[in-house]
């Protein structure tokens, strides 16, 4: 029984002795070591890979966990019948078998409809919803339009009417634009290539100064197609030195060509210069509504300018004018 024990190997003892063989052989055949060493490289560079995959899927649901923070707002019961809405509502219900003046609502429960009673206006209401609907909905394209849309609203609206006129235009990145807002070109019609410049001013009109700006950045580019846009007009000296080089479109201009466009397209501009917050404008530099701030100090202090919501960051400010 002794001598069996004696003679029987445990695992570490024959694992041991696997390693020492395996060394013993590698130590007389280079190239089994070789083999050896790289098959060892290989496997940890495996699990390495592993171990990296595997600690980004962790990191890239903990980012989608955080971001998807629960929702407290908490929706109020809806009424399940309609006695329960009679009772909360007594007015404002009404079961009538004509229900053509009334808005029909169904209930969450019930495939009962119940029209809702429109609500008593005075004269004086009706008058002023009148208007409003008339001023949001029935407006016709004309240059207090242009007047009134910030000038990022105006170079959409610019280039949609470009791009109508069969022109290909892109618009330039957002930021420092050397003087050109918009490139056009005409497909299949050679040296066709050109730049547009706009201008949504409403206090001054555009100087010499702008013009040649844009026939050096025209010169500069080697393009002869150049397109100045703007919502208000050009002084005499601007008009009599953009001739035979600049095509200059005014705001009255620009009233007009859109008024020779299909009713379709007028509408389509319409929409895109009235969607919206159209008033308020964008900052230069980031592309976002700037906001509205006070001056505290300085001659202006207690006045206002538009100022970028991302301060102190961006820095870009635009003149605000009272009305």
């Amino acid at each position: 029984m002794a001598r069996r024990r004696r003679n029987e190997k445990s695992l570490p003892e024959l694992a041991f002795g696997v390693c020492m063989f395996i060394v013993a052989i590698t130590m007389f055949n280079p190239k089994l070591r070789e083999q050896i060493f790289s098959t060892v490289i290989s496997i940890v560079a495996f699990l390495l890979l592993i171990g990296i995959i595997g600690v980004a899927i962790y990191l890239f649901i903990q980012a989608r966990k955080a971001d998807s923070r629960p929702d407290t707002f908490r929706s109020p019961q809806p009424v399940n019948n309609v006695d329960s809405l009679n009772k909360r509502f007594p007015n404002a219900f009404k079961h009538e078998e004509n229900r053509a003046d009334g808005f029909i609502i169904p209930l969450p429960s019930s495939n009962e409809r119940i029209p809702l009673k429109s609500p008593e206006l005075s004269q004086t209401e009706l008058d002023e919803n009148k208007a409003l609907y008339k001023s949001l909905y029935s407006r016709k394209w004309d240059v207090s339009i242009l007047r009134d849309i910030e000038w990022r609203r105006f170079e959409k609206v610019s280039i949609e009417f470009l791009r109508m006129s069969g022109f290909v235009a892109s618009e330039t990145k957002v930021g420092a634009d050397g003087g050109v807002d918009i490139r056009v070109e005409k497909p299949g019609v050679e040296n066709s290539a050109g730049i547009v410049q706009c201008k949504a001013w409403n206090t001054y009109k555009i100087g010499i100064k702008p013009i040649r700006e844009l026939f050096g950045v025209m010169a500069a580019e080697r393009v002869s197609t150049g397109i100045f846009m703007t919502s208000c007009d050009f002084t005499p000296e601007a008009e009599e030195f953009a001739k035979g080089k600049i095509t200059l479109i005014s705001g009255n201009k620009f009233i007009e060509l859109i008024s020779k466009k299909s009713e379709d397209d007028q509408k389509f501009l319409l929409d895109i210069a009235l969607d919206g917050d159209y008033k308020t404008p964008t900052c230069p530099q980031c592309d976002v509504k700037m906001t509205l701030r006070e001056s505290s100090k300085g001659r202006n202090s207690g006045g206002h300018f538009w100022g970028c919501i991302r301060y102190p960051r961006c820095k870009q400010t635009l003149i605000y004018k009272e009305a």
